[in-house]
């Protein structure tokens, strides 16, 4: 097919899949100055085309290989199913690209283990999308933790979300089998942890299946001890409602830090939100801002500066390893 010669005056961009968050992402690359958004990747080539119609992307392909050998699209932005994630970004990684994968990195932790092995010794850029590593009341708590250094800490984490059987038999039905409520959700609060206190050192979990047509956990709970005498307890569930957000709390012989009263703190949504998108000045190596949208900055900032971008694969596939010690313990079926 014949796209015909499009000026490039920015970064070029591929978007990878489809899925139901691709359309948030082009709304996010469309407020980043300096990046042309050149392609949309699909599998069904008439849901390429569709895409791309509704979006005014101007190439659209179901095949990898035409994206890869345009050289004016040097970054894959992967946001299909996460079964198929390492499918697009093996060839993505030996054809040179610079790669944002979205969370997980995939299912499989061997199979993220393997992606790594062979991403060694590149000069590829790498990045997983964990956002909250850009959320500024977690910023203001790892600053406020990290000056008390020695001392021990009690951290808990809960909480629930509304995820009913259409939920995880949508598409090719992955989260079903393979969407762990610490693979798939939770996954986001165990990079939290481990970016706020480093290796873990010890895990015992009890994970339970509790609706019949599951095929993997859908509440969890867990203890994992961290270096510098801190014990996390985190529980998870995908069974109910949340009312009150998200709770992460760390107790300290000094105090307590508590993560809904410093957000109650910022102000009410959408002030807040408004709060931290004026926060973020163009060009910063590591901007707040809302939730896809610093990433993206931060992973282009660090593409074109050669940077290490603030999350790394390493990050991502010690999330996953740690997301499966936990989905694995102990699954009882429901009853």
């Amino acid at each position: 097919m014949d796209w015909g010669n499009k000026p490039v005056s920015g970064l070029g961009v591929a978007l990878i899949g489809c899925s139901a968050i691709a359309a948030r992402y082009v709304t996010a690359l469309r407020g980043i100055p300096g990046i042309d958004l050149n392609w949309i990747h699909s599998r069904s080539p008439q849901r390429a085309e569709t895409f791309a119609a509704q979006y005014g992307i101007p190439r659209y392909s179901d095949r990898i290989g035409d994206i890869l050998a345009d050289g004016a699209t040097s970054v894959l932005l992967i946001v299909n199913e996460p079964e198929r994630h390492l499918e697009m970004a093996y060839p993505g990684l030996d054809a040179g690209k610079d790669i944002l994968i979205e969370k997980p990195l995939c299912p499989d932790p061997d199979a993220a283990e393997a992606f790594q092995h062979h991403a060694r010794n590149r000069d590829n850029l790498i990045g997983v999308m964990f956002p909250c590593r850009f959320n500024p009341v977690l910023l203001e708590m790892k600053k406020r933790v990290d000056q008390c250094p020695d001392v021990p800490k009690l951290v808990a984490i809960a909480f629930t979300k509304n995820r009913d059987r259409a939920y995880y038999e949508h598409g090719t039905g992955w989260r079903k089998a393979k969407g762990a409520v610490f693979v798939n959700q939770g996954i986001h609060w165990l990079d939290v942890l481990n970016w706020f206190f480093g290796t873990p050192e010890r895990v015992a979990a009890l994970s339970s299946i509790t609706r019949p047509y599951l095929d993997c956990p859908d509440v969890s709970g867990a203890c994992i001890d961290y270096p510098g005498l801190v014990s996390a307890v985190v529980q998870g569930a995908t069974f109910g409602k949340s009312v009150h957000g998200d709770r992460f709390t760390i107790t300290m012989p000094t105090g307590t830090i508590d993560y809904q009263t410093i957000l109650a703190d910022m102000g009410p949504a959408p002030g807040w939100r408004g709060r931290l998108r004026a926060l973020w000045e163009p060009g910063a190596p590591r901007p707040p801002g809302d939730l896809i949208h610093s990433p993206l900055v931060d992973f282009f900032h660090c593409v074109r500066t050669r940077g290490r971008p603030a999350v790394t694969l390493g990050d991502a596939v010690a999330a996953l390893r740690l997301a499966h010690t936990i989905s694995n313990a102990v699954v009882t079926p429901a009853r």
